[in-house]
């Protein structure tokens, strides 16, 4: 008897914990036996019954810790397991993002791809044939055709640049080095600049550049792509212009935005042109009031520019009676956060 309590108290110091029950059983075993020898046949029994209760004592403590374990660790498992789904949503959203994004770049690349192979191929080829032309009617000493020719090929170059210069700032949005990078901006001195810029081109049609925007119009943008946005606009805007017209550019406030508007009382446009206007996939092409060329992609980059900046870009019009273009960039005030 006393080899099996040395042996079962070895085991539980050992965390054995199953020895447990038996080791602290038979530590009453003693008192059965001394009631046996030294006392009345009375007590024997009750040593029994004490060495029975204490044993199951010693069991349903054991049951009742190991249960108490079993629902802690249940517990656990359950929040594990909804943190577990939070994290897998969490990750399933990312991934949905990324593929969005994936699949917009894609569609920009297929769309870049598509104006390199036609719109910008077809300038460049025809500069080339007219060159071609206006070499052997030089010759000839043919001058009205060397006129039409020049003309020609004016046009083609103007377009040709206009893809340029929209395909570069485009570029900037598409890389990650050149990201959004917002300033305070004086947005009158932006104005004045673009319309110097394009003040020849406007003197062509005898058309008026008026800068409306006063000294108090402070925004928090892009200096590049803002620049971008104006001239885009206001070069649409004289290019649909009739001659001896005139383009404006107003603004005003509203809360914690500036509306900056562009108008013309040029040819105006229609419902579907107004409603694919600012559609990658969907290209408005019109000639302008003297016949001017375009790609129809200024406007998409003009949208996705402002669009960076945490503003946004609509048009009105209606066929003969002009079109006004507003777009909205934050005040510099409240700068706010820009994604």
């Amino acid at each position: 008897m006393l080899y099996v309590i040395i042996t079962s108290g070895i085991a539980y110091s050992r965390k054995r914990t199953s020895a447990g029950i038996f080791f602290y059983g038979m530590l009453l075993a003693p008192a059965i036996f001394y009631f046996n020898m030294f006392t009345s046949e009375f007590y024997a029994p009750v040593g029994a019954i004490l060495l029975l209760i204490f044993q199951a004592a010693a069991i349903t403590s054991r049951f009742v810790r190991s249960h108490k374990r079993v629902l802690q660790l249940s517990s656990d498992l359950q929040v594990m397991n909804e943190k577990l789904e939070i994290l897998v949503d969490d990750r399933t959203k990312e991934l949905n993002i990324a593929n969005k994004s994936l699949e917009k770049l894609n569609f920009a690349k297929d769309k870049f791809i598509s104006i390199l192979s036609h719109d910008l191929r077809n300038p460049l080829s025809g500069l080339l044939g007219l060159s071609r032309r206006l070499i052997i009617n030089a010759e000839k000493n043919n001058s009205d055709k060397i006129i039409d020719y020049s003309k020609m090929i004016n046009e083609s170059a103007a377009v040709c640049y206009t893809l340029a210069e929209n395909l570069l700032d485009w570029s900037l949005i598409q890389s990650e080095l050149n990201g959004v990078t917002p300033v305070k901006i004086y947005l009158t001195k932006v104005v004045d600049e673009v319309f110097e810029l394009l003040r020849n081109e406007a003197a062509l049609k005898q058309i008026e550049l008026t800068n409306k925007i006063n000294d108090d119009c402070q925004i928090i943008s892009d200096i590049q792509m803002t620049k971008s946005v104006v001239r885009n606009l206001v070069t649409n805007a004289i290019k649909f212009s009739h001659h001896n017209s005139c383009v404006e550019i107003s603004a005003r406030r509203y809360g914690s935005f500036w509306h900056i508007d562009v108008t013309d009382t040029g040819i105006g446009m229609g419902k579907e042109e107004l409603n694919n206007l600012f559609r990658i996939d969907r290209k408005v092409y019109n000639l302008g009031t003297d016949d001017e060329p375009g790609s129809g992609f200024g406007l998409v980059l003009t949208k996705e520019f402002v669009e960076s900046n945490g503003g946004t870009i609509s048009a009105i019009s209606e066929k003969g009676k002009g079109t006004v273009f507003t777009f909205t960039l934050p005040v510099f005030e409240t700068v706010s956060s820009i994604n």
